[in-house]
């Protein structure tokens, strides 16, 4: 078995012992993809060559989609720069609101998320930016949604 096989078994098993990995190992694109693929965290292990990669960088969002799709407070443990990603914030607030509090500065300020974390849970609405907090559309679907009870108090039929 060489060097890359065992490696291959190691990551199949814990996607984190590739930040042990010898460089080589960290720089092979397809060691790098398999680890993704079992967690798309093990792109912080990656060579940075890899990480700028554009099928790398697309199979750890791809997989981070995943991981929001089942379970939106995963948010918390995909890649930092993923947590400004819109389409894996929308993808993790639509299915849990109260991951609006992992997302990045910027889109707890993005109108469009924040109102779709709070069809999700209006609670949702305490992670908000402080300007979407006094943004006078937010607060009035805050106020439906508390008055009414429930997503279709934010979007009537």
């Amino acid at each position: 078995m060489n060097d890359r096989e065992g490696w291959l078994r190691r990551i199949d098993i814990d996607a984190y012992s590739l930040q042990w990995a010898p460089e080589a190992i960290r720089g092979d694109k397809g060691v790098v993809l398999a680890a993704i693929e079992n967690d798309c965290y093990a792109f912080f292990y990656a060579s940075p060559a890899l990480k700028r990669d554009p099928d790398v960088i697309r199979a750890s969002k791809q997989e981070a989609l995943h991981w929001v799709h089942v379970d939106g407070e995963k948010l918390e443990h995909v890649m930092p720069h993923e947590r400004g990603d819109r389409e894996i914030v929308l993808a993790a607030v639509t299915q849990n609101g109260n991951a609006l509090r992992f997302a990045s500065v910027d889109l707890k300020a993005d109108r469009e998320v924040v109102l779709a974390a709070m069809a999700q849970n209006v609670s949702a609405f305490r992670f908000a930016s402080p300007a979407l907090q006094n943004d006078p559309r937010v607060i009035q679907r805050r106020e439906a949604a508390l008055r009414f009870g429930g997503r279709s108090a934010l979007f009537p039929h």
